[in-house]
């Protein structure tokens, strides 16, 4: 089996000079996609709460909501 990885920006919508560049593991059977608490909030982004997982062993996990997108933007962000 192949590990595919791909580099992804983050940028800010309401600040677009604002981003974060990671490197992410791609799953095709994947319905989100998960980004450090900490990166977001260094460009500027908060959650608006939060989503109950359960990882792949089993185990739960308590991660923050996406962050809201600003009633600002006009295209896609």
């Amino acid at each position: 089996m192949v590990t595919t990885y791909v580099d992804v920006t983050i940028r800010n919508p309401a600040d677009p000079q604002r981003s974060w560049t990671g490197k992410f593991l791609v799953d095709t059977g994947a319905f989100d996609s998960l980004v450090p608490r900490g990166r977001l909030e260094s460009i500027g982004l908060e959650p608006r709460g939060s989503r109950d997982y359960v990882l792949a062993d089993g185990n739960p996990a308590l991660t923050p909501a996406p962050p809201r997108r600003p009633p600002d933007c006009a295209r896609p962000c």
